[in-house]
């Protein structure tokens, strides 16, 4: 499971690997033996080895940063940084830029961030995540939910936004942001770009400035996994706005803006990488906004980080690939992974229209801001003729509006199980009375009609 890669002044490849791997890699050969002697990491969930980096003076000194889940006492960890040099395939001198203490240690395994970024200037940037204590996103004597500004050998720079309030972390360069995965600087205005996971809904892009508050978690376009609200609010004075949200979430993650010489006509364009959606998505950026988004590919694997090249080529590290057939191996073997491919193809569009039509059938009250993607959260719905219910969030995957007052819905369980085990529902509901929510408040009537399979619907 690669995480992070860094390029050598020799053509080699510096890659990390989240069980807690680091290997140099030399394009074309066979992988030889792990770096001995790195730290040991926290290995769960989210955790484990995350980013490395060079430092930009590496052809003199040698510096390589770390970025680790380090396992505590009784299944705790936290986010740690340190610094260290390769010596005869040996991890050697390694210093401390981030040691946290052990009250941060928590039995939690996720979001520990953890991406790195150079500035001209030999300042470092690097991200923590929330955690899993999302109001510490917002609390400047916390560590968790920032980014962070330190010197190459980790003390703090004068200039940073918090360095004079008293109650801070001197280290803070930004807030509010729940686990940041991708940081890029703008090659033309050298503004720093970065990406960061939102709950269910809500991946943003961000353009960030030194002490802005992001907003996680009192504004948010997502909503919690369970289909309950993480806020009532996307926007709020003293808060930054997203150049970009993406909901449904596409488990955004690394982020380069390209700056090769091979591809003349991608200049400057920012390549955004996916985890959920495995994708590699290149965006045309004025000023800051983006204007144009496409997908350069999908469904090879989970897309984790993107570089531009010394050699002007676009590297990309992937987790769990999918490898074509073998050729050979017989036209009907090799016709399966393109049925397959289009099956999955055909899912996505309609995850894409559904969430659209959801839109004109849901809602954007106190139960979340995506506009019906969960529009039947946390309601109990009673089959008509027997007993069967449904309690639990059940999400709306595709709609429609028959007229003024009676729509029809195909709904997924998010988790529970529906009918006997089938994962998909058709429903009817219509409205006697004014709302937007099927609550007993706002008087929706709700009807089961038929149940689905995951394949049925699939395939449909």
């Amino acid at each position: 499971t690669p995480w992070g890669l860094a390029f050598l002044p020799d053509g080699r490849l510096l890659v990390s690997e989240r069980p807690g791997l680091l290997r140099v890699i030399t394009p074309g050969q066979p992988l030889g033996e792990p770096i001995r002697g790195i730290p040991a990491v926290w290995a769960q969930q989210d955790g484990g080895l995350m980013d490395v980096a060079l430092h930009p003076d590496y052809a003199n000194n040698g510096w390589i940063y770390l970025a680790y889940s380090d396992p505590g006492l009784a299944g705790a960890s936290m986010t740690a940084i340190v610094r260290g040099r390769i010596r005869e395939g040996k991890w050697v001198d390694q210093e401390s830029l981030y040691a946290p203490p052990p009250e941060l240690y928590w039995a939690d395994n996720s979001h520990f961030g953890s991406r790195f970024l150079f500035d001209r200037a030999g300042h470092l940037f690097y991200s923590i995540g929330d955690r899993g204590h999302e109001r510490e996103a917002q609390d400047l004597s916390r560590p968790n939910g920032k980014i962070h500004r330190i010197q190459d050998d980790g003390r703090v720079p004068p200039d940073n936004p918090f360095v004079a309030q008293a109650g801070t972390l001197d280290s803070i360069w930004s807030y509010g942001n729940r686990n940041v995965q991708g940081l890029a600087f703008h090659p033309v205005t050298g503004e720093l770009w970065a990406t960061e996971h939102g709950p269910r809904g809500g991946d943003e892009l961000n353009v960030v400035e030194p002490g802005k508050n992001y907003g996680w978690p009192a504004i948010t376009y997502g909503i919690n996994y369970d289909g309950t609200p993480v806020s009532d609010r996307t926007e709020q004075a003293g808060m930054e706005q997203p150049v970009v949200q993406w909901t449904p979430s596409i488990g955004v993650c690394g982020i380069t803006f390209y700056t090769g010489d091979r591809f003349p006509k991608w200049q400057n364009d920012l390549f955004v990488t996916a985890l959920v959606g495995q994708e590699l998505l290149r965006l045309v950026v004025e000023g800051h906004q983006v204007v144009h988004q496409e997908i350069l590919f999908r469904n090879i694997g989970r897309v984790r980080s993107v570089a531009t090249g010394p050699d002007g080529y676009l590297y990309v590290v992937l987790n769990n690939i999918r490898f074509p057939e073998q050729a050979g191996d017989g036209a009907e073997r090799a016709a399966e992974p393109a049925i397959e491919e289009h099956r999955v193809f055909a899912a996505e569009k309609l995850r894409d229209l559904a969430f659209q039509l959801a839109m004109k059938i849901g809602h954007a009250g106190k139960h979340g801001r995506t506009a019906g993607a969960h529009a039947m959260g946390g309601e109990r719905i009673v089959r008509r003729g027997d007993d069967f219910r449904m309690i639990g969030q059940a999400e709306i995957i595709v709609g429609a509006e028959i007229d003024d007052g009676l729509r029809l819905a195909v709904v997924g369980d998010g988790g529970a199980r529906v009918g006997g085990g089938a994962q998909f529902g058709l429903v009817k509901f219509d409205r006697p009375g004014p709302g937007l929510h099927p609550t007993g408040e706002t008087g929706w009537r709700l009807e089961w009609i038929a149940s689905f399979a995951r394949e049925e619907i699939t395939q449909t």
